[in-house]
């Protein structure tokens, strides 16, 4: 292993971590608003903060052992959907639910609708800024 292949694994590390870090103060906002409208918790920032960070690095732990065992190959057309995603979206739901349980003290079955929840609020957030990118787009052109 070369010097550039260590400063590119370091600088994927780093951008990790940063982006993990900035996701994470997105979805502890997402999540203290989930967990008040469901199980009408008032979840303290870094509570919700720490909860979402160790859900995101167990998904991304997984996804790297998943990953490193060798669950790769696609499904459609030019590699659209990988195999992996597949697995792990419903075991990341399932992984986050878990993880909101034991952290908020919530019923698996509330952590599960909480993440559901989370899930839409983020779908609707993504939509939004669909919407405007269309509406500034067409204005410009």
């Amino acid at each position: 292993m070369d010097a550039s292949e260590v400063v590119r694994i370091l600088a994927q590390v780093i951008v990790t971590l940063i982006g993990g870090l900035v996701v994470s103060l997105v979805g502890a906002v997402v999540l203290r608003a989930a967990a008040q409208w469901i199980a009408k918790l008032d979840v303290t920032f870094d509570q919700a903060f720490w909860t979402v960070f160790l859900s995101l690095m167990a998904n991304l732990a997984l996804d790297f052992v998943l990953g490193f065992v060798g669950v790769a190959g696609s499904v459609g057309p030019q590699d659209s959907v990988r195999v992996q995603d597949l697995i792990l979206l419903p075991v990341g739901f399932l992984i986050q639910s878990e993880i909101i349980k034991a952290r908020l003290k919530l019923s698996f079955g509330r952590a599960c609708l909480v993440s559901l929840t989370m899930a839409g609020i983020y779908l609707g957030i993504y939509l939004a800024v669909v919407l405007l990118m269309m509406i500034f787009t067409n204005l410009a052109g």
